[in-house]
């Protein structure tokens, strides 16, 4: 009879298991961080089947890999976004800014011939 090839699952399990040690020895945080990344990855095992010809641990690297640059592209756009608005709003106080100071100079000005007036009589 023939071999059975490991299934992806089990390839991914394997990298967890050769993971255990290096996970233990991180804080608690950075813990909490590779099991949300490792999580994040693990959604792409399906995908990761058809890199049979890879070496499990790369496809699994390229799996979080594809995860953070998905982020970041969601990063990008978000920051995109609170710029645009930023500048928005620039320019908005920056015209209420214009017509407050064109106020006030009217005032001054008016208040200058006011006193003009009041002189020459």
């Amino acid at each position: 009879m023939g071999h059975t090839l490991p299934t992806i699952t089990g390839h991914f399990d394997r990298f967890l298991t050769h993971l255990s040690a290096f996970r233990r020895a991180l804080r608690r945080s950075d813990q909490l961080s590779l099991d949300t990344l490792l999580g994040e990855a693990k959604q792409h095992t399906p995908a990761a089947s058809y890199a049979a010809n890879v070496v499990p641990g790369v496809t699994f690297l390229l799996c979080l890999l594809l995860e953070k640059h998905k982020q970041m592209e969601r990063h990008e756009v978000e920051f995109e976004n609170l710029r645009r608005e930023f500048r928005l709003e620039l320019e908005k106080v920056r015209g209420e800014f214009e017509l407050l100071r064109a106020k006030e100079r009217t005032k001054y000005f008016l208040k200058g011939i006011e006193v003009g007036h009041q002189q020459n009589p």
